[in-house]
């Protein structure tokens, strides 16, 4: 890989090659023989461009109730094959791929963030209720519907002040 550098810079560090098998059936490469899996993969994508080649609506639904019964893949396209025909239908765009992992990221933090924030309220409501009311620990607990061990860890922890 370093001969596509257009500067080179001595020695590489690390220096990459890459064999690309090609695994359409036609092509009859020998590892499809020694990979049940990928020959049988092999044999799914034969079956949908077969499908597209007729020009067949829904040609991923086909070529996925074929091979179930050819036992093709069988297993697999029964338990995901909703989920293969999303993933082959899809195109990916790395941009919205990206916006999603922050939007569910927001979503976790937010969740998060609402408990601390119902544990702090939860943790300054008994404090509150032993100093104004003298209310024992297990009494304020109780009423501020917190356990004992959970809000001894979160002062112990310094979550809330």
């Amino acid at each position: 890989m370093s001969d596509a550098y257009k500067i080179k810079d001595g020695d590489p560090m690390l220096e990459l090659k890459v064999r690309v098998i090609n695994i359409n059936s036609a092509a009859n490469h020998e590892i499809l023989e020694k990979c049940h899996v990928l020959k049988e993969y092999s044999l799914f994508i034969d079956t949908i461009r077969k499908y597209q080649a007729l020009g067949t609506e829904e040609p991923y639904e086909h070529a996925i109730k074929e091979c179930i019964e050819k036992g093709i893949l069988a297993e697999y396209l029964e338990r995901k094959g909703s989920e293969v025909v999303n993933m082959l239908v899809a195109e990916y765009d790395y941009n919205l791929d990206i916006e999603v992992q922050r939007e569910e990221a927001f979503e976790d933090g937010e969740v998060h963030g609402i408990q601390i924030g119902e544990v702090a309220n939860a943790v300054v409501a008994v404090k509150n209720l032993m100093r104004d009311f003298d209310f024992t620990l297990e009494q304020a607990c109780s009423a501020a519907n917190i356990s004992v061990e959970d809000y001894k860890k979160n002062v112990k922890n310094k979550a809330v002040s």
